[in-house]
């Protein structure tokens, strides 16, 4: 029987709808206890952590939106020492809300987003109203506070994950070791200017060398000034109608990006992977999305104890590594592991988390991928990284 991936990744995106009820009960009666612990908290944002990334990466982006606020509820409001039940009574509320998003999407009724945002801005969690579902990550490089903040905010409010950096080396050492979709630079910033910073990613050989890049200038007549073969994808003419061309360059750069095999150059990467994840659903989602791969072999590794025990019996050519694990962090088990010499990817949602300035100083460390990844592109992005190595 040949194999249908649309088919497989329906099935586990079921299989994940319902496993989500059994979580969402495990957080309420932690919730519901007489004495709601500190480690009652961590466990609750671990298991929404989690949920967080799973749920984008299974293309059900409004509860990962969902997870997002209750993760920054639980931040700030569940870690005080003194937890009132008003905020229980409001942490609950986001388990409700959970629950029927998770109803919709098994009855395929989630065309109106917008009921949900009006019930996350009922809870007070900030800027809610504005916000709208994932569409994925963009480096913007610009020198004016202003102008980043504008067009960050702009972006921000429909759906897109903006990093701001100030000068074009800060945004090249970004983009040598984090994933974007997209990079939005100023033609003049300091230390690289845009021609300097989009020539340099494009013509050394990371993860980002060939995502499509976006020059504004006080000027449209630009691209001559850059080498024929490493010009800009778009450029746009700063002026009134900036975020409003800005917004639909981006439309129609995320709309033309498909999820198609990498080419063979590309496929030289790993054949043996370890993979250290403690969520069941999503290796499972991993190990489809390799599926495609015959001389690919992956192992799953739920623990520190077991990532150990496989890197000497497996060993593998690339260790992957969740960095939010129950008991330890992704950077402990690569820690232990670097008199072995094993590239490593960091896959993680909790980006801001991972110490890439300590992890950097080793050869090892190839960089991060962040959570939610898109099943038909995660195999080309590690072996972007792997080829670099």
């Amino acid at each position: 029987m040949s194999f249908n991936f649309d088919e497989q990744f329906d099935e586990l995106k079921n299989e994940y709808l319902h496993s989500i009820v059994d979580d969402l009960d495990q957080i309420e009666g932690l919730l519901v206890k007489d004495s709601f612990s500190t480690d009652d908290v961590k466990e609750v944002f671990r298991t929404i952590h989690s949920l967080k990334g799973g749920a984008s990466s299974h293309e059900m982006t409004l509860l990962g939106t969902i997870c997002h606020h209750f993760e920054d509820f639980i931040s700030n409001h569940l870690s005080q020492k003194e937890i009132s039940s008003d905020l229980i009574d409001t942490a609950l509320k986001f388990v409700d809300l959970l629950r029927k998003a998770t109803k919709d999407f098994q009855e395929n009724d989630v065309t109106n987003f917008q009921k949900y945002i009006d019930q996350l801005a009922e809870l007070r969690v900030g800027d809610v109203e504005e916000h709208q579902e994932y569409k994925g990550r963009i480096l913007v490089v610009e020198g004016t506070v202003t102008m980043a903040n504008i067009i960050k905010k702009g972006l921000s409010q429909i759906g897109y994950d903006c990093t701001l950096a100030k000068n074009g080396l800060a945004a090249f050492n970004r983009l040598v070791t984090e994933k974007f979709d997209v990079l939005i630079t100023s033609l003049n910033i300091e230390q690289l200017d845009g021609i300097s910073l989009i020539t340099a990613v494009k013509t050394t050989n990371n993860v980002n060398s060939n995502i499509p890049t976006v020059v504004i200038s006080a000027s449209t007549n630009i691209k001559d000034r850059f080498p024929r073969e490493y010009r800009p994808s778009f450029v746009i003419e700063k002026n009134t109608q900036l975020m409003k061309n800005l917004m639909g360059i981006l439309e129609n750069a995320f709309n033309e990006e498909g999820d198609s095999l990498p080419s063979q150059e590309d496929i030289a990467g790993p054949e043996k992977i370890l993979y250290v994840e403690d969520d069941p659903r999503m290796q499972k989602l991993f190990a489809l999305a390799l599926k495609k791969y015959a001389n690919v072999e992956v192992e799953f590794a739920t623990t520190r104890e077991e990532a150990l025990r496989k890197c000497k019996s497996f060993k593998p050519q690339l260790l992957l590594l969740d960095n939010f694990l129950k008991g330890c962090t992704g950077q402990d088990i690569f820690n232990d592991v670097l008199d072995q010499r094993i590239p490593s990817i960091f896959l993680t949602a909790s980006e801001a988390a991972v110490d890439v300035k300590s992890l950097g100083k080793h050869k090892e460390f190839l960089g991060i991928i962040t959570k939610p990844f898109r099943p038909g592109a995660i195999y080309g992005q590690v072996c972007r990284f792997y080829k670099n190595r």
